[in-house]
């Protein structure tokens, strides 16, 4: 198949040349993943990592007999707090196991599988590749998979995204094949395979069923797909192993809970959602990688390369449309996006290297040598600068270059991790509040520092979660907020703020908790207020 109308570099004809920089790629790659690999996760999205955390641990103490009684209800008193999340917990069994096997628990093994499955992704994402993309551009769209800086941290989570990905891509290489030599056997096998991605995360469901349909109805015409029964048959199998687990699980009955508060129709309306959806692309993948993207979907030939890609692109669409309250708040939930765009820009590079051919070959390995040189320099040059100072004495920049160029903010907690000051932050403030049941507050609603400290903390909500019952049309007020839980949550004893500038957004809060209860600790980290007291018109703590 004629892909593209440029000549393909010799070197890449031959397939162990190939092999060889695949190879490279992969273990580069992977290598890169095991930077701090035994730290305390902190770097992609804590709060939903630790989510998993605490799922995950009370897995492990169900078998682990030396565990203290306290540590478990401490455990379970974390699990009563969560959310709904209908999911099937397999990472967070995989990890467990692990840590029994090893005779600890251990959640860098979390970081561990996430990276294989990221990998067996890459392999997935180039084999798909190779079909509708001819040598050099397969490999640049596997490259930009493995080396954008959002995927390094995404990979590494303690999530059950890596793992949706990689069958997700095992499932369309699967269609692929499927297309290619229809048969009832392999209808039935990428149908398990997708339903199999279905049941890791249900969100991987838009991605699938875009794609079989938009090659069958590229492959056979729409009349012709409609009643060939195939994608009624990969619709209800791919569905089944989900369905069947939410209703054996009784998770069949918060389905409609959970779905409510991930669809809201008015948020159309609001200009905030469209540019904060904007804003979620810019930290996934950044503009430049967007637009060229956007671009490189009309560079593919008619046929099968541009029906799969436009097929991907409307299926990404349909889950952002039909998870508008998400998707302009966690930038996880664009992780679909990465193979998208990676796919997408395999013509532009094609382009790109076509006009640098006319230049002058002979000087692209010089120029290669210099590159790689350059990153050495750089790798050794950097590691002594407080990259997390400069990140928080130039926020505002670092975001923008960041979105622009594809660095998320992130990044820098891969880069430079602050693990064992969080560590200590937690134990101290274990230390002082002991097991009594507090309130605290920080930009990851606390879970870190609860799971970290083993205390049983109620989370208070976040500026952002209120900017969004602002978007939402709820004038929610912080104080009235604060009674009606407090007295809900049964007087929790303590106040606990661990992040101060998460606080200083929060002022009516503030003001409310400095006039009504006293200080018991400040640090230049932390500061606790004592609930069990409160002030007298003078100031003085009453006992």
């Amino acid at each position: 198949m004629n892909h593209s109308a440029y000549k393909k570099p010799s070197f890449l004809e031959d397939s162990g040349m190939r092999i060889l920089i695949v190879s490279l790629l992969f273990l580069t790659a992977f290598g890169v993943r095991l930077h701090h690999i035994t730290e305390p996760t902190f770097e992609f999205n804590p709060t939903r990592e630790y989510a998993s955390a605490f799922f995950a641990r009370s897995f492990y103490y169900k078998n682990a007999d030396s565990v203290p009684e306290w540590k478990r209800d401490v455990v379970n008193f974390h699990l009563k707090q969560k959310d709904v999340i209908v999911e099937f917990w397999i990472m967070e069994r995989l990890v467990s196991l692990a840590s029994r096997i090893t005779g600890g628990e251990h959640l860098w093994f979390s970081k561990l599988f996430s990276s294989l499955f990221w990998m067996a992704g890459g392999v997935f994402l180039y084999l798909i590749a190779r079909k509708i993309l001819p040598p050099g551009e397969a490999l640049f769209s596997t490259a930009f998979y493995l080396f954008l800086p959002y995927s390094i941290s995404a990979s590494r989570s303690f999530m059950p995204d890596p793992l949706m990905l990689m069958m997700i891509l095992g499932g369309i290489y699967g269609i692929l094949r499927y297309h290619e030599k229809p048969s009832v056997h392999g209808l039935l096998a990428v149908s398990v395979v997708s339903g199999l991605a279905i049941l890791v995360k249900p969100m991987g469901v838009f991605l699938l069923f875009a794609v079989f349909a938009g090659i069958a109805l590229h492959r056979k015409g729409v009349r012709k797909a409609l009643i060939s029964g195939s994608l009624a048959v990969f619709g209800i199998i791919s569905i089944l192993p989900f369905s069947v687990y939410t209703f054996a699980s009784g998770f069949s009955r918060h389905i409609g809970e959970a779905y409510e508060t991930s669809f809201n129709p008015a948020i159309f309306l609001y200009p905030e959602f469209w540019a904060d959806w904007f804003v979620m692309i810019g930290r996934v993948v950044g503009y430049i990688a967007f637009a060229g993207a956007l671009a490189g979907i009309f560079m593919f030939q008619r046929g099968l390369p541009k029906s799969l890609i436009a097929s991907l692109w409307v299926g990404y669409l349909a889950f952002c449309l039909a998870f508008n309250t998400r998707i302009n708040i966690h930038d996880y939930y664009h992780l679909q996006l990465i193979p998208i765009v990676a796919l997408s820009l395999g013509p532009v590079s094609g382009r790109v290297f076509n006009h640098v051919k006319q230049y002058g070959t002979r000087y692209i390995p010089a120029a290669g040598i210099v590159a790689v040189a350059a990153v050495l320099i750089s790798v050794v040059g950097i590691r002594g600068i407080d990259w997390r100072d400069i990140a928080m004495r130039h926020k505002g920049k670092m975001k923008l270059i960041g979105s622009i160029i594809g660095v998320n903010p992130q990044f820098i907690n891969f880069i430079s991790p602050d693990s064992e000051r969080k560590q200590r932050i937690a134990k101290e403030i274990s230390d002082i509040v002991g097991h009594a049941e507090i309130i605290i507050l920080d930009s990851k609603f606390g879970i870190p520092i609860s799971f970290l400290g083993d205390l049983k903390a109620y989370s208070w909500q976040t500026d952002e979660v209120f900017k969004l019952y602002k978007l939402q049309g709820r004038n929610v007020s912080p104080v009235k907020l604060f009674k009606k839980f407090y007295k809900r949550w049964n007087y929790p004893e303590y106040f606990v703020i661990s992040e101060f500038a998460e606080f200083e957004k929060h002022s009516e809060l503030k003001d409310f908790l400095d006039g009504t209860f006293p200080v018991l600790v400040r640090t230049d980290d932390y500061l606790i207020y004592d609930l069990r007291k409160k002030k007298t018109s003078a100031g003085q703590a009453l006992p």
